[in-house]
């Protein structure tokens, strides 16, 4: 699977200076994870249009932009099925990995992505997260 061919270009991402867990898990009314599913918002980091106070050509923005998009793989966790992290023998001595509202980051091919009201979503099993991180714009990939 292509991630990236998933992924809705026109998702604006989260709004950060007027972010509100509350509305963000509003939006996906009617949205409902099954099983062992955690429901994640994709954190969509802002386009590129310069570095500094160069501006780049279009080509350099679509080519930096399309590297940055969802690399980094991180999301907000919105809704929990069920089924997660009741398995009291499995998560004796971890617990659960995150809860709602957490920021979370994950492998690239871990579960269904697709996008609700343009917002670019993914469903991913329970002991899929790698960890969770305070602020998702703090971090970016590593480039070989």
């Amino acid at each position: 699977m292509n991630f990236n061919s998933e992924i809705n270009t026109d998702d604006p991402g989260i709004d950060f200076e007027n972010y509100s867990l509350e509305e963000e898990i509003a939006k996906y009314d009617g949205v409902t994870p099954q099983g062992y599913q955690i429901l994640v918002r994709l954190f969509v980091p802002k386009k590129v249009t310069k570095i500094g106070s160069i501006l780049l050509p279009e080509s350099q923005i679509e080519k930096l932009n399309e590297d940055a998009k969802f690399t980094n793989l991180t999301g907000l966790v919105i809704k929990f099925a069920r089924g997660v992290y009741k398995d009291e023998e499995l998560y004796k001595h971890t617990k659960e990995y995150c809860k709602v509202g957490d920021w979370i980051q994950f492998a690239r091919a871990s579960g269904h992505s697709f996008t609700h009201n343009n917002m670019s979503s993914i469903y991913i099993t329970e002991h899929k997260i790698f960890g969770t991180v305070k602020d998702p714009r703090t971090i970016s990939r590593i480039k070989a």
